[in-house]
């Protein structure tokens, strides 16, 4: 009996020893690294419930879209201080300096950003039914 409790226990360590093996639970991921990365923001356009387009403040600093695409004009200030696209003594993307301040400039975040704007009525799988 002694043995078969032995045996039990080395494999529950052993599955327990290599658990951790995504990336997303840290494995492979170095803290003296540099990032490089793409992010997507999607602006919808309301065209099946446009009243939901008089729901966000006219101040809102997302101007609203009209044609669906990649978004190169609509663009918001605030956005272009996200991340950084080169990695310098002087970060001002919020991203990029918040890694760096927090790892010590050991861990370097850095990317661009693409702003795509769909259609509601691309996204819907069923119509929307005012009550």
């Amino acid at each position: 009996m002694k043995k078969y409790f032995l045996m039990i226990l080395a494999i529950l360590f052993a599955s327990n020893l290599f658990s951790q093996s995504n990336s997303w639970d840290g494995r492979g991921i170095s803290p003296n690294s540099k990032f490089r990365v793409l992010n997507f923001f999607i602006n919808v356009i309301y065209d099946e419930t446009d009243s939901l387009n008089n729901t966000f403040p006219l101040n809102d600093p997302w101007p609203r879209a009209y044609n669906e695409g990649i978004n190169n004009e609509a663009i918001p200030n605030y956005l272009l201080g996200f991340m950084d696209t080169v990695y310098s003594s002087q970060n001002n993307g919020v991203i990029t300096r918040q890694f760096g301040e927090y790892s010590f400039d050991s861990l370097q975040m850095i990317g661009d950003f693409v702003v795509v704007n769909v259609k509601e009525s691309r996204v819907l799988t069923f119509p929307i039914v005012n009550f």
